[in-house]
């Protein structure tokens, strides 16, 4: 029932020192400097942290858990995620969202995997809709998904999309205010995750939208900013400047098969250079997708799977290249995505009453030991918890 990280550096992700966090079931119940007589009392399971880093769990909010790639043509796209590849990245949250097929994949199997994934031990959430509006639901409607299905946090649609349906503004107006309606009425955040493509209009739809519909905002996030061809970047500084949010994609690199992307350390480097706090940024890996492989010409010689690896991966690129503290770099990660998705109350932070979702780092940052709401699911790197069919 209880268990003691004892002795860990802890980041919260604010540097807090070396400390012991007391757990109780799922929930964090204490943390102070030695809570070895308390873990005795209380006959804790001692899980020793010494020379260690303890950081919040990691949130990932936008992954394709049926898989995705499906432009890649037949045999061209994933399949469903396997879980051991989220909590051997450090992820303890996840959003699960569909692409640009929303005819063979649905909402229904979406909801399936992800009530899959959260009956092995993580926690997970969704975007209700697709590329395409009118957007795919549970329940027939938008505003219904927001209020009625707990693990639903708002919508996702695509603008700047080829591959999206021809939608109207008024239509994408629409959806977007069932999202944040549905969030008002149900005590959520009822955020509107966009997808960007990659035409001519860049972010242009979004500052449409947000003169038509006056929502704030902070319940507007971008996803996919991280392209200069064409320069998707310009518009986000002019987006984060007017005080909103945006979310980087890890598996947005050149290295990964994405010719016009900008790797996300160097986007973030952009962004500070502009004057944005770090506070407005946050990073997702968009994995589980096809990604194509080129030659030395630069020919497409086949595929891989992009997976949420590179969350962890470019999380360690930002640590190392950008000039910005440990802390920080965490915040895009953990406390940045709690707030955007409007679940700082349980997640992104290590505070009392808030789930015991932990990552403990080797001095390397290595990653050691996962716990997700207090259970351990990687232990020396490896997973402890498999699916039935990894």
């Amino acid at each position: 029932m209880f268990k003691i990280i004892h002795q860990g550096h802890l980041f919260a992700p604010e540097d807090r020192g070396v400390n012991d966090i007391l757990i109780c079931q799922e929930k964090i119940a204490k943390i102070d400097k030695d809570l070895s007589h308390l873990g005795k009392q209380l006959e804790a399971e001692v899980i020793s942290a010494d020379g260690k880093i303890v950081v919040p769990g990691f949130i990932d909010e936008h992954v394709h858990f049926l898989g995705g790639g499906d432009y890649e043509g037949p045999a061209g796209a994933t399949t469903d995620i396997e879980f051991s590849s989220l909590t051997t990245s450090g992820i303890t949250t996840a959003v699960g969202c569909l692409g640009s097929d929303d005819t063979a994949r649905n909402m229904l199997d979406l909801m399936r995997r992800a009530l899959d994934l959260e009956k092995l031990g993580i926690t997970t959430y969704l975007y209700t809709g697709s590329f395409n509006v009118p957007s795919p639901t549970i329940t027939g409607n938008v505003r219904r998904d927001v209020m009625m299905v707990d693990k639903v946090l708002g919508v996702k649609f695509a603008i700047s999309e080829v591959m999206a349906s021809s939608s109207s503004l008024k239509e994408m107006a629409e959806v977007a205010k069932d999202s944040y309606l549905g969030g008002l009425i149900s005590g959520k955040k009822g955020l509107i995750h966009l997808h960007v493509g990659k035409k001519a209009q860049r972010l242009e739809p979004l500052f449409d939208l947000l003169k038509l519909t006056d929502i704030p905002i902070t319940y507007f996030v971008p996803t996919h900013v991280n392209h200069f061809e064409p320069n998707v970047m310009e518009h986000a500084i002019q987006f984060l400047k007017m005080g909103g949010t945006v979310d980087l994609s890890a598996i947005m690199d050149p290295e990964a098969g994405s010719l016009s992307s900008l790797r996300p350390d160097l986007a973030l480097s952009e962004f500070l250079k502009a004057g944005i706090s770090i506070e407005q940024i946050a990073l997702s890996s968009d994995g589980n997708v096809s990604m194509p492989i080129f030659d030395e010409k630069g020919n497409k010689t086949g595929l891989f799977n992009a997976g949420v690896d590179h969350l962890y991966h470019m999380f360690l690129m930002i640590v190392k290249n950008c000039r910005v503290s440990f802390s920080d770099s965490l915040k895009m990660v953990t406390s940045n995505v709690a707030r955007v998705l409007g679940i700082e109350n349980r997640k992104g932070s290590i505070r009392v009453g808030k789930d015991a979702d932990l990552i403990l780092f080797n001095k390397d940052y290595s990653i050691d030991v996962v716990l997700a709401r207090g259970r351990v699911m990687v232990e020396g790197g490896k997973a402890l918890v498999r699916s039935y069919f990894e």
